[in-house]
């Protein structure tokens, strides 16, 4: 039998928490539902108080965001799943630093599936030193990457990224102090989470960081700062357009 959960829900859209309640008052009966708090203020004041076993709460809230709301209290022995209508670029994002999240609107399965995973995890995939991380990532214009490079995690700067190699099923980061990173993941992978942050695709094996390039031939050669020439493939070459703009 399961231990019964404390639960609080974080959430200023009142037909999103409603919804969000009612889905877990009737698939998980050990889910005690404490509270709906709107705001940041009152946030930080239920979670200090009824010090929940889990916080389900929206990136966005009234009177400022997530983390002004988690690094005003104790979350150490408590796990958060974020809610977001952010779409795509943020579930990747989510997925990258191993968090919990839900997108919006909410799909009762994908909400089930989540608690579930919940309750087999035999620890909190939630840390505040991670979401800094996180937020570093998808908020600052000089955003940092947690990489997992096999045995242990680096971060790195993007803006010192000069391209990534794709590798099998691995990916290099190429620095521009000459150091390179093999990180745990495809090529694909890194495109759709750094395609946002000014990353480019040239071609089937490279990535290259736009903020780095140093001229554009007109055979269709990028030469990067670090010197190294990085051919543009025939099907990506519609978009070496906006490329261009992008540096003019």
């Amino acid at each position: 039998m399961q231990n019964q959960i404390k639960c609080l829900i974080v959430e200023d859209v009142e037909a999103s928490a409603s919804y969000l309640s009612n889905i877990l008052k009737t698939n998980f009966k050990n889910i005690e539902i404490l509270a709906c708090l709107k705001d940041v203020g009152t946030s930080i004041d239920a979670i200090n108080d009824l010090k929940p076993n889990l916080i389900f709460m929206d990136i966005e809230i009234n009177g400022g965001t997530a983390f002004d709301i988690l690094k005003a209290v104790d979350t150490h022995d408590c796990e958060v799943i974020f809610t977001t209508s952010h779409g795509r670029y943020m579930e990747v994002a989510m997925e990258h630093y191993a968090f919990y999240f839900l997108l919006k609107p909410f799909d009762e399965r994908k909400l089930i599936e989540v608690v579930d995973t919940y309750f087999m995890k035999s620890k909190t995939m939630f840390s505040l030193k991670k979401y800094e991380e996180f937020k570093r990532f998808f908020y600052d214009e000089k955003s940092r990457l947690l990489l997992d490079i096999g045995k242990e995690y680096v971060t790195i700067k993007l803006d010192e990224v000069i391209l990534c190699e794709a590798d099998a099923n691995y990916t290099i980061f190429h620095m521009e102090n000459k150091k390179n990173y093999m990180a745990s993941n495809l090529l694909k992978y890194y495109d759709e989470l750094l395609a946002p942050k000014g990353f480019f695709r040239a071609n089937r094996s490279t990535l290259i960081n736009l903020t780095n390039v140093a001229s554009i031939k007109k055979d269709k050669t990028i030469l990067m700062k670090n010197d190294s020439r990085v051919m543009v493939s025939v099907r990506n070459r519609s978009r070496l357009m906006t490329l261009i703009e992008h540096l003019s």
